[in-house]
């Protein structure tokens, strides 16, 4: 088993805990010096990562690379209807660059030269995706959930606005509800207050102090102060922080 990661601290406790883990970032070049140093992979997995990044196809390359003609490719990401069913606030904020669905990730892997053979949902994020493919021509019959699932997107309107409206009217009733209680604190205290996980919050932190309005509907300094309790896997040490 071999590790890559980008984040020096991350990989460093994992190779500490047991699985060598290289601190770097991913693509082509990457993967062709990994393979003649380790060969090729029969199983890669890629768990919340491709969200994140937006060259997708120096990616792929890479795994082309990686992957023995037999391997199999495991993505994990949060999933595209779940951005209108489960936690906006989360959804709204997030940094990442895409969410997917079976229907457009089955054409990606294609022009990449991989098979889409198998999908499942899975909770975690508020709703995610799992996805199975193999290099094109490997063997392993495509599941007929590949399909099901496909027809499931078009029957829940996916591939229409109404799915996207709704959520905006969701993103629309948080941020009036948010803003009355943070007006209900500043009556009460003469601040507004706001207190979080620290990667969240401190984007909620930076709309509610932002200049500009937002979707949300908050004007500027809708939070005078806002605090945060700061992850120790990735700042080293839990600690309170606060931003004002």
């Amino acid at each position: 088993m071999l590790g890559i990661d980008p984040a020096e601290k991350i990989a460093e406790q994992a190779t500490q805990r047991g699985i060598p883990t290289i601190a770097e970032f991913f693509n082509a070049e990457t993967a062709k010096r990994l393979v003649s140093e380790y060969g090729q992979a029969n199983v890669v997995i890629c768990n919340n990562t491709l969200a994140n990044i937006d060259d997708l196809c120096g990616v792929l390359d890479g795994i082309r690379t990686m992957l023995a003609p037999e391997g199999l490719l495991v993505i994990e990401n949060a999933i595209r209807d779940g951005h209108g069913r489960k936690h906006p606030a989360r959804r709204h904020l997030s940094r990442a660059f895409s969410y997917f669905a079976v229907r457009p990730m089955q054409a990606f892997l294609a022009a990449q030269g991989f098979e889409l053979v198998n999908a499942e949902r899975i909770a975690p994020k508020g709703g995610s995706i799992r996805f199975y493919a193999q290099l094109k021509g490997a063997g392993r019959a495509i599941s007929a959930r590949v399909n099901d699932m496909i027809a499931a997107e078009h029957s829940r309107g996916l591939y229409g606005s109404v799915l996207f409206e709704r959520f905006n009217e969701r993103v629309a009733k948080l941020g009036a509800e948010i803003r009355n209680r943070l007006a209900a604190s500043k009556k009460v205290t003469g601040r507004a207050l706001a207190f979080g996980q620290f990667g969240g919050l401190c984007r909620v932190g930076a709309i509610l102090r932002s200049r500009r309005p937002s979707r949300c509907g908050f004007r500027r300094h809708a939070a005078d102060e806002f605090y945060s309790d700061a992850d120790p896997k990735s700042s080293g040490s839990a600690r309170l922080t606060a931003c004002q």
